[in-house]
């Protein structure tokens, strides 16, 4: 998931050029198939954030092996996960403003995973960068050194048991603790001391799960939400039980649970619609489901489903805007080309109404989608086309593609990462390379030359 810093920094950008005139623009090349329908030469905006030119081609390019993982972005530095299958694992930690790998950190993890590559984005802060593989070990480095502070693992230390895909929980931060699915047989979540790497607290048993635990403010205190569900699923397409628990993020005590028809493969986390409501969604036909929740005594809460969608995203999460829900949804009920307009990105209202879908085109596969400020910015998740649109209920609104990753015609990947950003820098997971995007066309806090009277801004890097 993205970053609390990182939205701001980006719902900021945005709002420089809320009021400015995008053109909207779309060049469809018929003879390819969606999801590669739009491939376009010109990338550059003549107007956008309100600054002289937007590029969303590429500025710079790191090779990485396969994997999902994405970064975590913190302090002008990205910090990603890569890992060499059946040898080990590295951190690499580059500069976002040009691409170089400042330090490395690696260490054996021999095996494979089933869909083999890195599964999680490292957890930084000012000290440390927590990292948590597949496999379950998780690492605490300490930047000023570059070396490991402590190493924990949640199968042999924790009395976790690896879901069938491997972890794929990002570590969460939360004061000074780092939080963590194990999911054994009498644990649930586990809480870590940041500095020391000893247990705070951990839950009972609450089954399995691919779900990341999430920080959401509801009726008026924080709470850690996280879905998981009795056992997982062999990939039937069939809707099945997840339990919902709502957790204090400082103690673990359990504040409330609620159980309902969802998904056997819980991945995407809830998602905040206002102070009381929080949509969830699931692939393998599990749908979309907007649920409220309402006090009913001093510490009893009850748990109102107001709506279920048939609809459901498999790997990502929806964002909320304004009275509307963007979804992407797509999964294995509609991954095959005759079905793929059953998915594509859809705008619910809090009703549940479905406004408008774009279906098999675009098509967008299992990619991310985050907002800046009023529009979507989505990564697709066969391509790495990364497309801007407006956030509008009216329908569906191009601004501008590019086709980052320069990926040929028809091309089939898996490129599921999550998108992550700083000050303005976009920075995106393909299959084997991490790239960077300034949204500005140059740097950030890069001097733009002077542009010649009655003459046009100079191009961004291309």
């Amino acid at each position: 998931m993205l970053s609390r810093r990182t939205l701001l920094a980006l719902t900021a950008l945005a709002a420089l050029g809320a009021a400015a005139s995008w053109p909207h623009r779309r060049e469809v090349l018929e003879a390819l198939a969606p999801p590669e329908s739009d491939y376009v030469e010109d990338q550059r905006l003549a107007d956008g954030y309100g600054r002289a030119s937007a590029d969303l081609s590429a500025a710079w390019s790191v090779p990485l092996e396969p994997g999902y993982g994405g970064a975590d972005v913190f302090d002008r530095k990205a910090f990603v996960l890569d890992r060499e299958i059946g040898v080990g694992d590295t951190l690499r930690v580059i500069d976002v403003l040009d691409g170089t790998v400042l330090w490395t950190f690696s260490y054996a993890e021999p095996g494979r995973l089933q869909s083999a590559g890195s599964r999680t984005a490292p957890a930084v802060n000012e000290r440390f960068a927590f990292l948590c593989s597949g496999f379950g070990t998780v690492h605490c480095v300490e930047r000023a050194s570059r070396s490991a502070r402590w190493k924990r693992h949640l199968v042999d230390d924790l009395g976790g048991s690896m879901p069938d895909f491997g972890y794929s929980a990002d570590p969460l931060l939360h004061g000074g603790l780092v939080i963590l699915p194990a999911l054994g047989e009498e644990v649930g979540l586990v809480a870590l001391d940041q500095v020391t790497g000893d247990v705070r607290w951990r839950t009972p048993a609450l089954g399995t799960s691919q779900s990341q635990p999430v920080l959401m403010p509801l009726l008026g205190e924080e709470l850690l939400l996280f879905l998981s569900c009795d056992a997982q699923g062999a990939g039937e397409n069939s809707p099945a039980p997840v339990l919902v628990s709502a957790l204090d993020p400082s103690t673990g005590e359990l504040r409330w649970q609620h159980e309902t028809m969802l998904t056997n493969v819980p991945v995407p986390p809830p998602v905040a619609v206002d102070g009381s409501r929080f949509v969830i969604t699931g692939g393998y036909a599990g749908g979309t489901t907007l649920l409220r929740v309402a006090r009913t005594g001093a510490d009893a809460f009850g748990i109102t489903e107001e709506f279920h969608l048939e609809k459901g995203s498999q790997l990502h999460p929806p964002v909320v805007v304004g009275e509307h829900i963007y979804l992407l949804a797509n999964e294995n009920t509609n991954i095959s080309r005759l079905r793929r307009g059953q998915g594509g990105l859809r705008c619910f209202n809090l009703e549940g109404e479905e406004q408008w879908s774009t279906g098999r085109d675009p098509y967008f596969a299992r990619g991310h989608m985050i907002q800046v400020g009023p529009y979507l910015l989505i990564q697709d998740g066969m391509s790495g086309i990364l497309r801007l649109c407006v956030a509008s209920p009216e329908s569906y609104q191009q601004v501008v593609t590019a086709n980052v990753f320069k990926s040929p015609p028809k091309e089939r990947k898996r490129m599921w990462g999550k998108i992550a950003g700083w000050n303005g820098t976009l920075v995106l997971r393909g299959d084997r390379e991490l790239v960077g995007v300034f949204l500005g066309g140059t740097p950030p806090g890069a001097r733009r030359p002077t542009p010649p009277p009655g003459g046009s801004p100079p191009a961004g890097p291309r």
